[in-house]
């Protein structure tokens, strides 16, 4: 059983999440109406687990980590897609080349 408002999320947005290594965006949904049409338009309950075809369930009620990446974790994408980096650019610029190649 899910309570409500929730949320749910889709790739591509504004948000960076460091385990599924990409960005995703956050919709509120405030009833199981609004969830059940959400989840018809392709969002999911979790950037981690594909759309199920059941009932959905909450496991966690943790907030999301909606920091941005660490360094670190940028230069380790930019090696995943082959990017030739320079380690002095800033996180800024490592952000922007990366968003670029994806």
């Amino acid at each position: 059983m899910i309570s409500f408002p929730n949320q749910v999320f889709r790739e591509g947005g504004p948000h960076w999440h460091p385990v599924a290594r990409t960005r995703y965006s956050i919709k509120g949904v405030n009833n199981q109406e609004e969830l059940d049409a959400a989840l018809k338009d392709g969002w999911r309950l979790s950037m981690l687990e594909p759309v199920i075809d059941q009932d959905p369930v909450v496991e966690s009620e943790e907030p999301l980590d909606d920091s941005p990446p660490t360094k670190e974790e940028m230069l380790q994408k930019a090696e995943e897609l082959g990017l030739k980096i320079d380690k002095r650019w800033s996180e800024k610029t490592l952000l922007a080349k990366i968003e670029e190649a994806l």
